[in-house]
């Protein structure tokens, strides 16, 4: 099986959620013997073509507008990323073209044209859930594109039964034609040889708790949410550091809030990688209190190194937390809640253990890369089998 992979949001450091998932999908498909090519966005300025973990990258380098909308620069990078395609394709032709979310739609749609193979589409998340349907005039463009490839695509994959009902109710695509496939977790990115005790005396005494915060510092994410159940915890134990990693609109405003906390709240800015793996090794739990969550990476990372998780009982968190089993799960924007269940595990060390270990099993028992590849790799070759069947697509409504 030979696979085109457009990955315009990949890069070599896998900072963001979707780099890391478009790089450890593609290795891991590439262990399974599929034949990976991934074209990126400016992945190595001297090399154009590269072998990586089995991984066939090819790069492009568009030309920077510096006048123009970045969803402008976006649309336009389809122009380079098309022709690029195209060169590869006529010398080595592929079973299927995978494309991720909006920003290589139009390559991705051209390209299903003109080879007439199957089109699938990754769908992490989307603009009107994350937005809250409050949308600029570009965010609607983005929104409008994302139905468009939706429809155009003959299958689609998203990582949770609730974004397969969103994408269902705001596209209007039957949820039969949307597969779930969850993130999943590299157990060898989560480990670090740091002495744990010196790292966590770099946030917090000796004696303190830590309760670690880690995600953009967004009103959907709900960081606020736990800087209000802070100070309760406070005032039950005292000694507890909070701990915020990320970056994001609220930042300055979430700062200013916590300066009558008396330096129990800390904001070290976004940390990753090793930082991040020893960062959830030294803290007590990890908070989740979004109003809106697509992935669920931050919780699966911190299970899989053992930190107890409370999370919003939203989104994909109501899918991977079993509440009391492996996590404790709270109504999302709820300050009281949330901070009732942090004094709980605070408090209650062998729920906290059991948790954790419950939630380590878990994970790797459902949610290690190889076994994610193989999910995709009988869907894909379910897809090119229809195709070639058919001759038609599976799927292709009347345009919104």
């Amino acid at each position: 099986m030979k696979v085109l992979m457009l990955g315009m949001e990949y890069s070599e450091t896998k900072g963001q959620i979707q780099s890391r998932y478009i790089a450890d999908i593609c290795e891991a498909l590439a262990q399974n013997s599929v034949e990976v090519h991934l074209i990126s966005l400016g992945f190595d300025e001297e090399k154009e073509k590269i072998l990586r973990h089995g991984v066939h990258i090819h790069s492009i380098h568009p030309f920077e507008f510096q006048s123009f909308h970045w969803v402008s620069d976006a649309v336009l990078n389809n122009v380079p990323l098309l022709e690029k395609s195209i060169s590869i394709a006529e010398t080595q032709p592929f079973d299927l073209v995978v494309a991720h979310d909006w920003l290589a739609a139009l390559t991705a749609k051209s390209l299903k044209t003109i080879y007439e193979i199957p089109l699938i589409i990754t769908i992490h998340d989307i603009e009107i859930g994350e937005k809250q349907n409050q949308l600029t005039r570009e965010e609607y463009y983005i929104a409008e594109m994302e139905g468009w490839i939706c429809q155009h695509a003959d299958q689609i994959i998203t990582t949770s039964h609730f974004m397969q009902k969103q994408l269902s109710d705001v596209y209007k695509i039957p949820a039969s034609h949307i597969a779930v496939v969850q993130y999943g977790i590299t157990p060898d990115s989560w480990t670090t040889q740091c002495n744990l005790k010196d790292f966590r005396r770099l946030f917090a005494p000796d004696k303190d708790k830590i309760v670690l915060f880690t995600g953009t510092l967004s009103m959907a994410q709900g960081p606020q949410v736990l800087l209000q159940a802070a100070e309760q915890v406070l005032k039950k134990i005292p000694d507890t550091t909070f701990i915020f990693s990320g970056q994001g609109e609220l930042a300055q405003e979430l700062a200013q809030k916590a300066q009558k906390l008396q330096g129990n709240i800390l904001f070290p800015g976004l940390l990753q990688g090793k930082a991040l793996a020893a960062t959830y090794q030294i803290a007590d739990c990890l908070v989740i209190p979004a109003l809106y969550e697509p992935s669920g990476m931050a919780a699966l990372q911190a299970m899989l190194c053992k930190t107890p998780v409370i999370v919003s009982d939203t989104g994909i968190l109501s899918e991977l937390i079993e509440h009391n089993s492996t996590g404790l799960k709270v109504t999302p924007f709820h300050p009281e809640a949330l901070a009732q269940a942090i004094i709980t595990l605070l408090c209650e060390t062998q729920l906290s253990q059991n948790l954790a270990l419950n939630a380590r099993e878990q994970v790797l028992n459902r949610h290690l890369w190889h076994n994610i590849a193989r999910q995709m790799e009988e869907i894909y070759q379910r897809v090119i089998d229809i195709k070639k069947t058919r001759k038609t697509e599976i799927y292709f409504p009347k345009s919104l």
